[in-house]
């Protein structure tokens, strides 16, 4: 089978979303598929081999930005009519599939211009969901022209993949259609459980965003705060979001996936913050499954009725703070969570793409 990949899979970014569509393409080659990689992502990398970030501001402009995701800048700009041309110059090759990764936007009409011109079968990942993402601001006109643009785009699909029931449930509620759930899975060839002996005493480790809603402050449930030390691997700087007082920090920014993977077998325990509001119980992010395949203690702090604490549940070993309970002491035998493997995933995938064909 003959798949056109269209993502951002550049190798220069670290983002989960990059290093999921890196594994899938990988995964797929592996087990006969042929995949082209069109990669969207590499005419937004500097000539020093940097990702160039486009920040986002406060105030009225960003929450308009924010409140259409289905558009931006990239859909009528240069870069586009650049990537339809790129799809001329291969017009010669031939695919069964194209398979669009969401985010960036731009993926979604690539993908459907792609279909139509090669004839193929499309299947659409949405890592985030678009005009349903349930944290975005709905100003009204623009929360409708995204909701048609969605409309529009799903109308070509054959597939549709997302990466949480919650993200299923609202894409079956809100538009009727049916979508294969993909987790973002651990690796396992970085998530081997490391020795207890070399943890490091008190140490916690975070990995992710900060914000508002996904702030420090549950951790003030910790007793003996002096005692512990937190280490943030994130672009965000901790002392703006709520730090309990006491509490030592070390800021280390963003390393590569395997110094990060190091950091985290070494941690006496692992934070885990979602938001507590219900627009973010449908994020079930990548490092859940990291953290999980370490086999270590997670700090959860977030709500019961998401779907990360159900897969808490399964795994046993974690700490609700909004509680100042431990759940369960006891670890769920490491066969038990297997099925959170990157692998059994996309075996998922595989015998979804194997079908439509």
């Amino acid at each position: 089978m003959k798949i056109l990949y269209i993502s951002e899979s550049s190798p220069e970014l670290l983002s989960p979303g990059s290093n999921r569509a890196r594994a899938t393409i990988k995964y797929l080659r592996q087990n006969s598929f042929s995949v082209y990689d069109f990669d969207i992502s590499k005419r937004h990398i500097t000539a020093r081999g940097k990702v160039k970030i486009f920040e986002n501001r406060n105030g009225m402009l960003s929450r308009l930005k924010q409140s259409i995701r289905t558009l931006d800048g990239r859909v009528f700009s240069t870069f586009f009519i650049k990537q339809l041309a790129f799809l001329f110059k291969i017009r010669h090759r031939s695919f069964d599939v194209i398979f669009i990764s969401y985010k960036p936007p731009i993926a979604l009409f690539l993908g459907v211009i792609a279909k139509i011109f090669f004839g193929a079968k499309l299947v659409v990942e949405y890592r985030d969901l678009a005009s349903l993402f349930q944290n975005k601001p709905k100003i009204l006109p623009l929360h409708l022209l995204d909701i048609m643009i969605d409309r529009f785009i799903l109308c070509f699909s054959n597939r549709i993949v997302v990466v949480s029931p919650p993200q299923a449930k609202i894409l079956r509620e809100k538009f009727s259609v049916e979508a294969l759930i993909v987790l973002n899975g651990f690796d396992m060839e970085l998530g081997l459980a490391g020795s207890e002996s070399l943890r490091e005493k008190n140490w916690i480790t975070y990995v992710g965003t900060l914000s508002s809603r996904r702030n420090l402050s549950g951790l003030n449930h910790l007793k003996s705060l002096e005692n512990y030390r937190l280490k943030v691997l994130s672009t965000y700087d901790p002392l703006r979001y709520d730090p309990p007082v006491g509490l030592q920090i070390d800021h280390l920014a963003v390393v590569p996936r395997l110094s990060m993977m190091s950091f985290i077998r070494r941690s006496s325990y692992l934070l885990l913050i979602e938001g507590l509001d219900e627009g973010s119980y449908a994020n079930i992010p990548s490092k859940v499954f990291e953290y999980i395949s370490t086999r270590n203690t997670i700090l959860f702090i977030g709500s019961e009725f998401s779907d990360v604490y159900q897969l808490l549940l399964q795994y046993g070993n974690f700490i609700h703070l909004d509680r100042k309970t431990a759940i369960s002491a006891k670890l769920s035998p490491y066969e038990d969570i297997l099925d959170f493997s990157r692998l059994a995933q996309l075996e998922k995938l595989e015998g979804m793409l194997r079908a439509i064909h």
